[in-house]
């Protein structure tokens, strides 16, 4: 178990340094929602805004609540861990 909490905290140390791919493909998409808007049908009008909706919600909620819980669950695992090694 302390070794899965050392593998959550490596992937979290790399995934820090990918965080900007996020926010650039939230902007990326809404460019693309205002270019269908202004541009396109009305079908890509709505998808690129249902997407835009997606990732927005993807950053600013999801992925924050699912980070925080991979680390409170590591560390659980941790401690548990820990106890145990040292009842033995």
């Amino acid at each position: 178990m302390i070794e899965y909490t050392e593998m959550v905290r490596k992937t979290q140390e790399r995934d820090a340094r990918l965080r900007w791919v996020l926010p650039l493909f939230g902007v990326l998409s809404f460019v693309i929602a205002l270019t269908s808007t202004v541009g396109g049908s009305t079908r890509e009008a709505v998808v690129s805004w249902l997407l835009t909706t997606f990732w927005i919600v993807g950053i600013l909620w999801w992925f924050p609540r699912q980070r925080a819980r991979w680390t409170e669950n590591a560390s659980r695992a941790e401690a548990a861990a820990r106890r145990r090694a040292g009842d033995t």
